[in-house]
């Protein structure tokens, strides 16, 4: 991804004769690991490559995070008048398609040289044009020399995500962005961390990634406990629930009556104070034994939840319905967030 290396270079412009010859400087920063080795290429992205050598290593191990690549150019003698473009890539020689950067264009005006025309002798001209291109070698000398290359990433955490942004943009930073679960409403939509951190000194331009909270929730204690206080439980945290069990617990709801009597028949009058109190032939729901994801777990709002009963495992259960749920008691109103 390009926010591993800052890539840059002083002229996005070069002059350049039929048959002459030239150089531009790259400076490139690592952002990432500073001991990963990369490898640098040309990419001729009109011209050919073949015009274009770097000089000194291509492949380097990054112990500093700034190194500077020199590319020189040599022109044929036939190439035509017009402008060309290419531009300076790296990446890591282990993981090149995942670690990589591709550095800023620079534009190759060429030219064919000047032929003098025949004549009377003229003023020596040339002598000027040195002096002026010395006075003008020593001033970007002193440009380059002097200027300000680097600045000051500032602290953005906290902030929300349009104010850190808007930050960085106006120090001419690229903004790049990744998003983490939370369950503190105070993260929410705001920079939880910054890479690079906030006062670190980095080059200009160079890409700052922020994370930013996402509205999750968190999965909620249910191991133990009832089917249906796992349920509401499921359903306040904002999560979707399902409920898994064994075959066996699945054969007796289905052999248990949709609307069992609430009170056994009447016994005969000799037993009267034995059955004096009703007999309740209801189903006794298991309590739940697993639940996948753990508890605990944040994950984003709305997930399916799925507990299990009984001996049932994750790999082997059966999923139980709204109907079932009913034949073994669970109130209706418990069941807003079941998924079946």
């Amino acid at each position: 991804m390009s926010r591993y290396f800052a890539i840059s270079t002083g002229t996005s412009t070069v002059q350049a004769k039929n048959g002459g010859t030239g150089s531009v400087t790259f400076t490139v920063t690592n952002n990432a690991d500073e001991g990963i080795r990369t490898r640098a290429r040309i990419t001729a992205l009109s011209g050919e490559e073949s015009w274009f050598t770097i000089e000194g290593e291509k492949e380097r191990e990054y112990r500093e995070k700034t190194q500077q690549y020199t590319v020189a150019f040599t022109l044929p003698a036939s190439v035509s008048n017009g402008s060309y473009t290419f531009r300076l890539d790296v990446f890591a020689v282990e993981n090149p398609d995942e670690i990589y950067s591709e550095g800023p264009v620079v534009q190759m005006d060429v030219t064919s040289p000047e032929t003098p025309a025949a004549g009377p002798k003229k003023f020596p001209w040339w002598i000027v044009a040195v002096v002026a291109a010395v006075i003008l070698i020593g001033g970007i000398i002193v440009f380059w020399a002097t200027r300000k290359t680097t600045e000051i990433v500032p602290v953005v955490t906290e902030k929300t995500v349009s104010e850190a942004e808007q930050m960085l943009l106006d120090l001419k930073f690229k903004v790049a962005k990744d998003y983490v679960l939370t369950v503190n409403r105070g993260e929410v939509d705001r920079v939880v961390s910054q890479d690079p951190e906030g006062d670190t000194e980095v080059y200009r331009k160079s890409s700052v990634m922020l994370t930013i909270g996402k509205e999750g929730a968190k999965v909620p204690p249910v191991v133990g406990g009832t089917l249906e206080n796992a349920l509401r439980k499921i359903t306040a945290a904002g999560l979707v629930c399902r409920i898994g069990t064994t075959r066996a617990v699945k054969r007796k709801i289905d052999e248990h009556p949709s609307n069992p009597p609430a009170v056994a028949p009447a016994a005969p009058q000799g037993l009267h104070m034995m059955t004096s109190v009703p007999m309740i032939l209801r189903f006794t729901p298991p309590r739940v034994t697993n639940c996948d994801p753990d508890p605990g777990t944040v994950v984003e709002k709305n997930t399916t939840i799925t507990i299990y009963t009984g001996n049932s495992s994750r790999q082997d259960y059966i999923e139980l319905k709204k109907t079932d749920l009913l034949k073994m008691g669970i109130r209706p109103d418990s069941l807003g967030a079941y998924g079946q």
